[in-house]
């Protein structure tokens, strides 16, 4: 149809522009072959009149091939300005700007992330939830301490099943530990090392008494280990709780400093980090909503605190709206109210689930 052009038509011209790359690219260099060697036999056998023939033959392809760009302008500047070949040679060289201005961009951001390739690695480093979902079939390292037991990794295994995932996990822990003594601490150097992971899911503990700097090493340690074997695995980070009395001031500071370490870590790493905000959710499910989600403690999770703690993990790892979330139950732990699931739901909505 005049003036238009479709799809098939600029790959059409696409092709036909680099297969014109190619044979000038191939072509004058066969030529300047073939021409040296017949040179050769014509200075080494003169009277060979077949010789100055094949001669005189390759000089003229060699010129030929030179101006075959030449002539190719030529002819579509002859082409009237309202041709569909016209208007597809133009689409056709943006098409080639962009395909090329891609490959730029990745190499780059491959270059930039020592080794590691990140599918939509700018949105994954922006936080967009699409890039940090979890594959259908997953297989997730959780580490961390007493923060991350009492049911937190089998809520998010049934919250998966709700949404169709299919998850297995390892479990690398030791109560009352730093990142660093974590990794130390028994076989969780080989649970680390020695499985697939599609993803790890770290838990620091109380970072205001971390003097030493043992959860960032022991974060370093462990994303080193699953990355060496796992080049794409996604890597999330709690930003866990204070006290269940706290003060409002006191638990902005502390998730400043998680803030503060991601950023560290980052940058340490060269990779994104993925936030998960289950400890300011935490306090305002006490703050906003008088609802109890500490133990007896005041410190640990209770089991209405597993379920608001995996709400926020699912809607990351799933990139789900957790409000929209059926009702379920943790093993062991009885099923919670449908007006307290729903408050817990939009407290992960507002802090957890990016839209």
């Amino acid at each position: 149809m005049q003036g238009s052009c479709n799809g098939f038509s600029i790959v059409f011209v696409v092709i036909f522009k680099r297969i014109i790359s190619i044979v000038q690219i191939i072509a004058p260099i066969l030529a300047i072959i073939a021409g040296t060697i017949t040179f050769i036999k014509f200075v080494t056998n003169p009277e060979d009149k077949k010789l100055t023939k094949k001669l005189i033959n390759s000089v003229i392809a060699l010129v030929m091939v030179f101006f075959i760009s030449l002539i190719t302008n030529v002819v579509i500047n002859l082409v009237t300005e309202h041709s569909s070949l016209k208007a597809c040679l133009k689409k056709a060289n943006n098409y080639t700007l962009e395909i090329n201005s891609s490959y730029e961009d990745v190499y780059n951001q491959s270059k930039s992330k020592k080794g590691y390739v990140f599918p939509d690695a700018e949105k994954y480093e922006k936080g967009d939830k699409a890039s940090a979902i979890l594959p259908k079939n997953a297989s997730v390292l959780f580490i961390g301490n007493s923060f991350s037991q009492n049911g937190i990794t089998q809520g998010v295994v049934d919250i998966g099943k709700q949404l169709g995932f299919s998850v297995s996990y390892q479990f690398a822990n030791k109560g009352g530990s730093k990142l660093y003594d974590v990794y130390n601490h028994g076989n969780n150097k080989s649970i680390i090392k020695n499985h697939r992971y599609d993803a790890v899911i770290l838990q620091p503990d109380y970072i205001e008494q971390d003097k030493s700097n043992n959860n960032k090493t022991g974060a370093i340690k462990t994303v080193n280990d699953v990355k060496a074997n796992n080049p794409n695995a996604i890597v999330y980070y709690r930003k866990i709780w204070d006290y269940k009395n706290t003060s409002k001031s006191k638990v902005n500071k502390l998730q400043k400093m998680y803030t503060d370490l991601m950023s560290e870590l980052e940058k340490e790493l060269n990779i994104p980090l993925i936030p998960i905000e289950d400890g300011i959710s935490m306090h305002e499910a006490v703050w906003n909503y008088n609802i109890n989600v500490f133990a007896s403690d005041n410190y640990h999770q209770n089991a209405t605190g597993v379920y608001l703690i995996d709400y926020c993990i699912a809607s990351v790892v799933f990139g789900v709206d957790p409000t929209t979330l059926g009702d379920f139950k943790i093993a062991n732990h009885g099923q919670l109210d449908h007006s307290t699931a729903t408050k817990l739901k939009a407290i992960a909505k507002k802090n957890c689930y990016k839209s």
